[in-house]
């Protein structure tokens, strides 16, 4: 699995403002990587629990969702998995 960028998305259409701790308050990170379902693979059995997988635009999307934290998609282009 090889990691090929990420950046910071708008969960809605709100500037994206800063927590305390200076996490973005309204904002997921986004993963792209070769092989979302490797990535997958490698997170659960490291104890994290994904959601999906989903197609989203051409992509693979797993998502990484808890309470008060920040979202985390980690997705690769349909076409390499």
């Amino acid at each position: 699995m090889k990691l090929l960028g990420y950046h910071y998305t708008k969960v809605n259409d709100e500037p994206v403002r800063k927590w305390e701790e200076g996490q973005p308050k309204n904002a997921a990170l986004e993963i792209m990587v070769d092989d979302a379902e490797a990535f997958a693979k490698m997170a659960s059995s490291s104890g994290a629990k994904l959601y999906g997988p989903v197609i989203e635009s051409g992509k693979k999307v797993y998502s990484i969702l808890k309470p008060n934290r920040m979202p985390i998609k980690i997705h690769s282009p349909l076409s390499n998995d």
